[in-house]
């Protein structure tokens, strides 16, 4: 559920109440509040700028998204300001969220940020087209003014991917900033990894839900349902967890179910598995037929939280004399590849500057995109989802993989990171056919970057082994 509030503002300074028409209703599943109105800006680095008794007022007045390049890095040029930026956003949480588990979450910020609420650091992240969240819930003042200080900085680095490309790195909060309201039991939407591929750990937003299909043909389909769940009581819980698979129309096809016990103050996985006969088949341009699969948690027989998943049914190959080929039958691929960005926004732009785009590519005839060369905007994906069109997704692995190997330790470190985020965030759409590993990168650099686009590919296979990975290229081939 997303919730819309309005501003108030009195004489002293700038503060921001939440309105909720539904204040005493029951919640049955996480609440999306979107933040993206009256954030006080400043292009600058102030040391001091999280702190709570710091004077904003000076500071401009700006709406999310929003990137302080808009002008400066439309001309193709490279003399486009790259440095610091710092936000503030002074808001009010009511009382009646007390007892919840509330997360900030962030649908982009280019290229590193450091998030504050209230002077204290909540954390940082790495990357600049990924999601990402943090439990907040410890640090909240309920029914105060709370303070979100968030410093960005999209200087030139040598340890985020990318380093280097042809492309302007728009720096600022350049999507949807959003308070995730969700239950003590519920679907897990940040979870940590740690793998000798992560080098160390890390987190992940995502929707907590990932639908992998197997074995589709006309007459039948396996499903795995792979649901992430986090209890923050402090008793075991047993949680009844339904899977409920629907048609276009909504009309109920097939209901699963599984049962776990969740550890106090602890996560579990439940898996459920069924098969699905005579799926109607996701077919492209021609018949984008999409299921739903909603997730339900079920506490002593009480919807706690909720999940909407998309699922288009759909088998694929590509052969190298015969070409791409779609449920069994030729599809010839005719495509671009897309940025995101539009004039005087930069990459701060909305969901319908994005349909518009995607709208006019249509219209050209395209049944395939690329979107280059990073994650796109979650609405992006689910577009393609209901047009039909074949989706290149990846990561802004470009260029260079760093000048030692030392840089390239730590790069990579960023660029597996971002790999997981495409992959969890996005992997239940079925336009994704392809996952990019990386783009004209340099063969004859310093640094070999083989070793990375493998480490990628493990990456990848070790989460999806239904899809291709791929690599755009214009050095002469190397044995992978």
């Amino acid at each position: 559920m997303t919730v819309n509030f309005f501003c108030m503002i009195s004489k002293q300074k700038f503060l921001f109440f939440f309105l909720f028409f539904f204040f005493l209703m029951p919640i049955s599943g996480k609440e999306s509040i979107i933040l993206n109105d009256s954030w006080m800006f400043c292009k600058t680095n102030q040391p001091d700028f999280y702190q709570m008794e710091f004077n904003d007022t000076s500071w401009e007045n700006i709406l999310l998204p929003h990137t302080w390049n808009a002008l400066d890095g439309q001309d193709g040029g490279n003399d486009y300001y790259r440095g610091i930026g710092c936000y503030r956003k002074h808001i009010v949480i009511p009382l009646n969220y007390k007892g919840k588990v509330i997360y900030l979450k962030f649908g982009a910020a280019n290229s590193f940020a450091t998030v504050y609420l209230n002077g204290q650091l909540v954390g940082s992240h790495t990357g600049g087209y990924s999601a990402f969240m943090f439990d907040i819930t410890d640090k909240i003042l309920f029914d105060q003014e709370n303070i979100i200080a968030v410093q960005v900085d999209n200087s030139s680095s040598i340890i985020c991917p990318p380093l280097s490309a042809d492309f302007t790195f728009y720096g600022g909060l350049t999507r949807n900033v959003e308070l995730v309201v969700a239950n003590p039991v519920h679907i897990n939407p940040n979870e940590y990894i740690s793998n000798d591929l992560t080098m160390g750990g890390i987190w992940v937003a995502q929707p907590g839900v990932i639908i992998k299909q197997t074995n589709v043909s006309e007459n039948s389909a396996d499903i795995n349902i792979l649901t992430k769940l986090r209890n923050t009581t402090l008793k075991t819980t047993s949680v009844l967890v339904e899977a409920v698979l629907k048609d276009s129309a909504g009309k109920v096809i097939k209901t699963f179910s599984d049962t776990k016990k969740i550890l106090a103050n602890d996560t579990s996985n439940s898996i459920i598995t069924g098969k699905i006969d005579h799926p109607h088949l996701w077919n492209g341009i021609y018949d984008p037929y999409l299921y739903k699969v909603e997730i339900m948690l079920k506490v002593n027989g009480e919807i706690v939280d909720n999940s909407l998943q998309p699922l288009g049914f759909r088998y694929f190959n590509v052969d190298p004399n015969n070409g791409f080929s779609l449920n069994g039958k030729p599809y010839p691929l005719r495509g671009i590849c897309l940025h995101e960005g539009k004039k005087d926004k930069g990459r701060a732009i909305s969901d319908a500057d994005r349909k518009e785009a995607i709208d006019l590519l249509r219209e050209t005839g395209c049944n395939y995109l690329r979107l280059a060369h990073y994650q796109h905007g979650d609405y992006t994906y689910r577009y393609l989802d209901s047009l039909g069109i074949i989706c290149w997704a990846e990561i802004p692995n470009v260029n260079s993989v760093g000048r030692s190997l030392e840089e390239n330790k730590i790069y990579r470190k960023n660029a597996v990171s971002q790999m997981y985020e495409l992959l969890r965030q996005q992997y239940n759409h079925p336009s994704i056919i392809f996952w990019g590993l990386s783009n004209e990168i340099y063969f004859k650099a310093s640094v070999d970057p083989l070793e990375t686009v493998r480490q990628l590919n493990k990456v990848v296979k070790s989460e999806d082994t239904y899809r291709f990975t791929t690599l755009a290229a214009m050095y002469p081939e190397k044995p992978a």
